[in-house]
């Protein structure tokens, strides 16, 4: 393609600008000769219109209607070769396409429409050969990649060279960047996609943009960003028919473990091809409403990339054989309702009865209804007890776990103990917390660290986020003010 800048600097034509030379960027797609009165129903999108003038109108205010008509339809520029007999272009014409920044350009009658046009064509067709290389280039890059092992990331690094394109990948249900090349993690892209930025959908995953921001210095190639959507819609219908294999086949397993007919140490290489390589834990997701669980999509989240657990819908109750990760197991918590909790059984072996570590998810996940706790382990007695009975009995309990923290708060004019209590409400949600609390998530951060400090376990853990829990819930219960605990 050329640009109507391009054209106008070619000394053959003899063309000059008399309007809208601020478009002078537009590229121009093909070249009509058009004298009828109404060439925007004969012409398209990146046309550049040449005319000799036997059609435009005598009155300024239609001149300007018509311009506004060829303008609307989407035409580059307008080159006047006008005849002797035809009308000048008014004052009022030209000031309308400066406004709306096209171009109009004038040449001598005895130009030679042909010679501008073949201009024009020549550098489409030569426009088309650079895209169809380009695009041979894309294809064979990306397969190359893919055999060759490399990641989504890296990939999208390549094809933003042939693209003109920074490129990535957006999960908009995560509200988070999967992959980005190298040019997008440079423009900012992967920290906040630019709202000026190309937004498409991946066909077949409402959640999944690929963003996509011209590269400085590149003519970037829209039809060439249709071709990347599709290498990656490939890509990711593939990937997601081969998560729903891997779940079906992972229930199959479960389910053959539960009845018995499979022993543990029979699965435990597909374990490890399943990237459950370390201390794996058998969980149990419910919902303390007892609503049926909302998991059907659970195992294509991309958050568990690499991973596939083993996972069981058994009633109003979700099994599964997962990492002991805090962190991923309040993922799937979110993933499967809103008001779900987990029970974590103890830690799986090959040696293991699989029924009796299930039983123990059970017993775990029972209780995390019962005291609305977000996580519950079956091994944590302190855990799993019941609420102190007495007042006295959960100042001790409280004193016990929150002492240090409340001794700081009083001591520092701090609010620790309020910071805790938000960040276990919301289930250990960093950023949603932050935002309850209006601070920055890094300040939270930081008090975390502090309480950690203080009480020597994280609240983030599995053992902190159910002592903490225990202990603010004890009090609440008993309508003991935290702020009123003091040291025995």
């Amino acid at each position: 393609m050329i640009s109507v800048d391009d054209l106008a600097a070619l000394p053959t034509m003899g063309l000059e600008f008399v309007a809208g030379q601020a478009g002078g960027h537009r590229m121009v797609t093909w070249a009509h000769v058009c004298d009828l009165d109404d060439p925007w129903n004969w012409v398209g999108s990146g046309d550049l219109v040449m005319t000799t003038g036997p059609g435009i109108p005598k009155a300024p205010a239609d001149q300007v209607e018509w311009l506004d008509k060829i303008v609307d339809a989407g035409v580059s520029a307008l080159v006047l070769a006008l005849g002797p007999k035809s009308p000048a272009a008014s004052e009022q014409m030209l000031e309308a396409a400066t406004a709306r920044k096209f171009p109009v350009l004038t040449g001598r009658f005895d130009l030679q429409f042909v010679t501008l046009a073949r201009a024009v064509i020549e550098s489409s067709i030569d426009a088309e050969r650079r895209r169809i290389a380009a695009i041979r280039r894309l294809y064979d890059v990306n397969s190359m990649e893919v055999e060759t092992g490399q990641s989504i990331g890296k990939r999208l690094s390549a094809l933003e060279k042939i693209s003109g394109w920074a490129l990535c990948l957006w999960d908009e249900r995560e509200d988070t960047v999967l992959f980005a090349g190298r040019h997008a993690e440079r423009a900012g892209l992967s920290d906040a996609p630019d709202t000026a930025a190309e937004a498409i959908a991946l066909p077949g995953d409402p959640h999944l943009r690929l963003v996509a921001s011209p590269l400085v210095d590149a003519l970037p190639d829209k039809p060439l960003l249709a071709h990347v959507v599709g290498l990656l819609t490939m890509e990711f219908r593939y990937r997601g028919a081969e998560q729903d294999r891997l779940r079906q086949s992972g229930q199959e397993l479960f389910s053959g473990l539960l009845a018995e007919t499979i022993t543990p140490s029979a699965v435990w290489p597909e374990l490890n091809r399943r990237g459950l390589t370390e201390a794996v834990v058998i969980a149990c997701w419910r919902s303390t409403s007892e609503a049926e669980p909302a998991d059907g999509d659970v195992h294509r989240r991309t958050w568990l990339d690499g991973l596939a657990p083993l996972l069981f819908r058994q009633g109003s109750q979700l099994l599964g054989v997962v990492p002991d990760d805090i962190d991923l197991l309040h993922r799937i918590a979110e993933a499967v309702g809103p008001d779900v909790v987990t029970g974590v059984s103890s830690t799986l072996t090959s040696n293991s009865s699989f029924p009796e570590v299930v039983r123990q998810a059970k017993l775990a996940g029972s209780r995390a209804v019962e005291l609305q706790s977000p996580v519950v382990r079956y091994d944590d007695d302190q855990t799993v007890s019941m609420f102190p009975a007495t007042p006295a009995e959960v100042r001790s309990l409280v004193r016990g776990i929150l002492g240090p923290v409340i001794d700081y708060d009083r001591a520092n004019s701090t609010d620790l103990v309020a910071s805790v209590r938000v960040f276990l409400g919301n289930d250990g949600n960093w950023s949603r917390s932050a935002e309850q609390l209006t601070i920055h998530r890094q300040t939270l951060v930081y008090r975390m660290n502090k309480v950690t400090e203080l009480i020597g376990f994280a609240p983030a853990s599995s053992r902190g986020t159910a002592l903490l829990w225990l202990a603010i819930e004890s009090a609440r219960r008993t309508g003991i003010d935290l702020a009123d605990i003091v040291a025995d």
